[in-house]
């Protein structure tokens, strides 16, 4: 994973493309997709699948100091696997973060501004289905012997 800057005037960071530490002192982060946003501090939040599938996330202040990667509980004691994610960040600090978990439904977290995460909840469709990757059909309602 590598990380610029795009400055509000439509210029690039010319000091190019910095590389992102990896977990465990690995020298880059490596993972199949990533979400990036920025806090009201200009605080960036960054969340990344890794290759063992696992939803891990980092801060990066306005220093460019780095926080080390952790990984948001699916449920006590087990980190969340996922195949895509996204995260935006509110004017209070916090930030949301949803994904696609390993069973196709999409999840959601909160990440407070202190830092503390809530833990993954199921994002339900309609008729309060887990939302996922499949059609979900609509009721067959009968009115007069017609289905509409």
């Amino acid at each position: 994973m590598r990380l610029t800057e795009r400055y509000m005037n439509g210029v690039w960071d010319q000091s190019g493309w910095q590389v992102i530490p990896g977990v465990g002192g690995a020298q880059t982060f490596a993972g199949s997709d990533l979400s990036i946003t920025a806090t009201p501090d200009c605080t960036l939040q960054i969340a990344a699948i890794g290759q063992d599938r696992k939803v891990w996330h980092m801060t990066q202040n306005r220093q460019a100091v780095n926080s080390s990667w952790n990984t948001p509980e699916w449920k006590p004691g087990e980190a969340m696997q996922a195949t895509a994610l996204s995260m935006t960040a509110l004017p209070d600090g916090s930030a949301q973060l949803v994904a696609v978990g390993m069973d196709g439904n999409t999840r959601h977290t909160l990440r407070a501004a202190n830092g503390q995460w809530t833990g993954f909840g199921a994002v339900r469709g309609p008729w309060n289905r887990p939302l996922g990757p499949r059609a979900s059909r609509s009721p067959v309602c009968s009115t007069g012997g017609r289905t509409a």
